[in-house]
């Protein structure tokens, strides 16, 4: 008999409209029991394929997410050497590369690179720096696959931040996240964290926490933090830098007038709080004749004409009304006076861009309008109206 798993069962029951209980309670000699348990069968078979299939999904999902990130390590890692050693015809084609980069950057650096592999570890890549006429090495760099390396000096020294940054820089070339491994010493955990946030890698693990941070030394607390904010200082730069790169969008006539508008009406605001201003402080207040005359400075016959034109209107003057519209239709392009012809594929379907419909346009660059059977241009809805609050008719 098949495995009664019970989270199977329950989900081959709900397609019965049954529950475990109610399932549970049947009689086992029934025919019902029986024939649900015959079709149990095929149903848990199917499900435990499904989910051995989900499990090595997941599994696989896991080994890729560890293959993208390189972890340091302070003191090497026996086990994981023993286990990358171990493993035959393993793919090595990535230690001439890694060696390679090392020892080019090492010669820009003026150290001195020699090889410190162990013939009985094939899958290994080690080496040493050496600072000029220096007997004892400054760093020793090894790698027990391109995803595991370790840093360690001479004497249980902890190497020069250099060394730190191009490893770091390194992984992040390769696409690789850094995981903070066997590490025990507060400075080489500072040194790799400054690293990190210097280089400016994206993704850092198990790194080290505010509470253990605390507890280090001064100096190592203001490494970490002048990189840090000079990572941030130089993220901050360099998003304004693309924001000014960034092309602007061409400002219309109608916009440029806009801002003009609020300009001018920003600067008379400005002008009269400034004249309540000295006038509370010489005991006095401005009259409302007096705010209306500090408004209207430096404004055109035109626009004062204008401003009582509202006036009135908002006082519920019609004629007011009618006219401060006539005035607008004056300023009404053919635009938006008429409808425009939108643009079709092949299938006589309309073009939209960015939700916005394409217009079709002559060779002169004007848009084509829609005509009437006597060859009249159509008027848009948004005409109509302003036309109806105008008075006039738009049947035309």
């Amino acid at each position: 008999m098949v495995d009664m798993d019970t989270a199977c069962l329950t989900e081959y029951l709900k397609d019965k409209k049954m529950s475990l209980d109610e399932f549970k309670k049947l009689d086992r000699q029934s025919d019902q029991y029986k024939n649900l348990i015959k079709g149990y069968e095929p149903f848990f078979n199917e499900w435990k394929k499904n989910k051995q299939q989900k499990e090595d999904k997941n599994s696989e999902n896991k080994k890729d997410d560890k293959a993208k990130t390189l972890t340091i390590n302070e003191i090497e890692n026996q086990t994981e050497n023993s286990k990358e050693n171990n493993t035959p015809n393993q793919d090595n084609s990535w230690k001439e590369s890694f060696a390679k980069e090392w020892r080019i950057w090492g010669t820009q650096q003026g150290l001195e690179f020699k090889d410190a592999s162990i013939p009985t570890r094939e899958n290994q890549l080690s080496f040493r720096f050496y600072e000029k006429d220096q007997k004892d090495y400054a760093a020793e760099i090894t790698y027990s696959s391109p995803y595991n390396l370790s840093i360690r000096g001479s004497d249980g020294k902890i190497p020069d931040n250099k060394y730190f940054e191009k490893a770091v820089n390194m992984a992040i070339q390769n696409g690789t996240a850094i995981e903070f491994g066997n590490i025990s010493s507060p400075e080489f955990k500072a040194k790799l964290l400054a690293a990190c946030y210097k280089q400016g890698t994206a993704q850092i693990i198990n790194a080290p926490t505010a509470e253990e941070m605390a507890k280090w030394p001064e100096h190592l607390k203001k490494m970490v933090a002048d990189a840090r904010n000079a990572a941030m200082a130089q993220q901050k730069s360099k998003q304004s830098q693309q924001q000014e790169d960034k092309p602007q969008p061409k400002t219309s006539a109608a916009q440029s007038k806009i801002a003009e508008l609020r300009a001018r009406i920003q600067a008379r605001d400005e002008k009269i709080e400034k004249a309540k201003i000295e006038a509370k402080a010489s005991g006095k207040s401005l009259s409302d004749a007096e705010i209306a005359s500090l408004s209207q400075e430096g404004l055109s016959a035109e626009e004062k004409k204008l401003r009582d034109l509202r006036k009135q209107s908002r006082e519920g003057n019609q004629e007011a009304t009618k006219e401060l519209y006539a005035r607008r239709e004056k300023g009404l392009t053919d635009d938006f006076k008429y409808e425009r012809v939108i643009k079709e594929d092949e299938k006589g379907n309309k073009i939209y861009k960015d939700g916005k419909p394409e217009y079709l346009k002559k060779e002169d660059g004007s848009y084509v309008y829609k005509e009437d059977e006597n060859g009249k241009p159509i008027l848009s809805e948004a005409y109509k109206t302003f036309l109806t609050k105008l008075g006039k008719t738009s049947s035309r």
